[in-house]
């Protein structure tokens, strides 16, 4: 089974990342909130990118991540699954992020 950019859990597991890892995310912090006025710096897009491709087993160029197409976890999602061609496993999703 293969999960979709819009699938739900994908965004849950990129949300928690943000919250739990890398960032300090404010009250209502969700998939349509900027990465980068929340506090995303250089730094913590590095440590995004490093998760990412731990747990998904896939290569984004970091030159991809930019303010124009990565600013949201929706934009986000979008490149996780161009990178991994169109679908990304869910099981790899849900061992992070209970459902």
């Amino acid at each position: 089974m293969s999960v979709h950019p819009n699938d739900e859990s994908l965004k849950l597991f990129l949300i928690e990342i943000l919250s739990s890892e890398i960032l300090e995310t404010p009250p209502g912090f969700d998939e349509h909130s900027n990465l980068f006025d929340a506090g995303l710096d250089s730094l913590g897009t590095m440590q995004l990118l490093v998760r990412i491709e731990q747990r998904f087993g896939i290569q984004i160029p970091a030159g991809k991540l930019t303010k124009e197409n990565s600013s949201t976890i929706q934009q986000l999602t979008l490149l996780i699954a161009d990178s991994a061609g169109k679908e990304v496993p869910l099981n790899s999703i849900r061992e992070k992020v209970s459902l």
